[in-house]
């Protein structure tokens, strides 16, 4: 992209040349236009009509003269122009061009992580509050704000399915039927740096939603650049609770921004 730049630098300052060195030519033509046709003595030239003055001339040739010299300059600087703002439309988009290729896949992205749903004593699925709050989070997702914008959500994400445990994904499906979108099941529950190296190296979009198993967020949080001690008590995730989100926002640079992380109480359930 740099050597696009430097040939369409060099082609303008070119162009430049050419359009000063016509300006130039006219400037003189019109000089010598005006001294061939205002001559120091009068002379008369013979025609079928009779003499004619070239004095009389001289008028006539130098308005000429002008007229081409100001028309030519004109054409010259309206050229000129064009070739800037033609070069400003290009930079830009080049700019733009750098921009994307440059983006980090967590630029100025925001991640939303919670834990599954409310669970029975026995099982791998959610008791009736966990159904509750899993149909609840449709409503309360797809009205979510985060810097004063609806998030709209481009990647779910849940914890593996075990033969103990399929509650992450459970805890999702309702909002994943919602909107559309299918919740990525690839990654262990206990290897949670292997979703923070999916999310660090690839690009997901800009809004992405976790569920995840309350005893491994704070190592989840710790390989997405978070403190769990800033986010959880102790550090940790209490086993009794369900109803919190936690929210991490990163800069244009994909540097997650320690002030914008949060702890949001859900309000969706009795003792949330």
């Amino acid at each position: 992209m740099r050597i696009l730049r430097t040939d369409h630098t060099a082609a303008l300052y070119r162009l430049f040349r050419f359009a000063a060195r016509v300006f130039g030519s006219l400037i003189l033509f019109r000089h010598a236009a005006g001294l061939q046709a205002a001559p120091k003595s009068v002379a008369f030239a013979q025609s079928p009509e009779g003499p004619v003055n070239a004095a009389s001339t001289a008028g006539p040739l130098r308005r000429h003269a002008g007229r081409l010299c100001r028309h030519a300059s004109w054409t010259a600087l309206v050229f000129a122009l064009s070739a800037c703002v033609g070069s400003s439309g290009l930079e830009a988009s080049s700019q733009r061009l750098d921009d994307s290729r440059e983006a980090k896949p967590l630029s100025d992205a925001t991640i939303l992580i919670i834990r599954h749903a409310e669970k029975p004593p026995n099982g791998s699925g959610l008791d009736a509050d966990g159904q509750a709050r899993a149909e609840a989070y449709v409503r309360y997702f797809q009205n979510f704000r985060a810097a004063q914008q609806v998030l709209r959500f481009d990647y779910l994400v849940a914890a593996d399915d075990s033969e103990h445990s399929q509650r992450s994904r459970l805890t999702l499906e309702p909002l994943a039927r919602a909107i559309g979108l299918k919740p990525d099941l690839r990654f262990q529950a206990k290897r949670p740096q292997d979703l923070a190296e999916e999310l660090r190296s690839k690009g997901h979009g800009k809004n992405i939603l976790i569920c995840w198993h309350h005893r491994e967020i704070p190592d989840l949080l710790k390989a997405l650049g978070a403190d769990p001690e800033r986010l959880l008590p102790h550090g940790e995730w209490p086993a009794q609770q369900f109803g919190w989100v936690l929210q991490l926002r990163y800069d244009h640079e994909g540097r997650l921004v320690q002030g914008k992380t949060r702890r949001i109480k859900e309000h969706l359930m009795p003792g949330d």
